[in-house]
């Protein structure tokens, strides 16, 4: 409901100013942060590259941590994930239970960036 209407942006920079102020800025500037849209987790959904392009661009206007996307990377969308600027790896979830398609992304990945 927050990404059709228009609020994704704000939620997300309103969960950063939370962790900010729960651990620290001193805790936070060691933290890498993981992205994933709440609607991508255990669906199988991907977010469009453009919106994971505005995720990350609008969470380093602000920030300066090291951002992974996570949201079913798998291997038919890892090298088009790691492409997109401000995307500084990705957190692989259900992907890695399976070696083969563990494999596939560590070696597309590879060749990446």
């Amino acid at each position: 409901e927050e990404r059709l209407e228009g609020r994704a942006e704000s939620v997300v920079s309103g969960q950063i100013d939370v962790i900010i102020k729960t651990v620290g800025i001193k805790a936070f500037a060691n933290a890498v942060i993981a992205y994933e849209p709440v609607w991508a987790i255990g669906t199988g959904l991907s977010a469009s590259i453009e919106e994971i392009k505005q995720t990350h661009q609008k969470l380093k206007e602000f920030i300066d941590n090291p951002i992974l996307y996570g949201g079913s990377v798998k291997p038919t969308n890892i090298e088009e994930i790691l492409k997109v600027e401000n995307v500084d790896g990705v957190l692989i979830g259900t992907a890695s239970w399976d070696i083969e398609s563990f494999k596939q992304i560590l070696a597309i990945s590879q060749n990446i960036k």
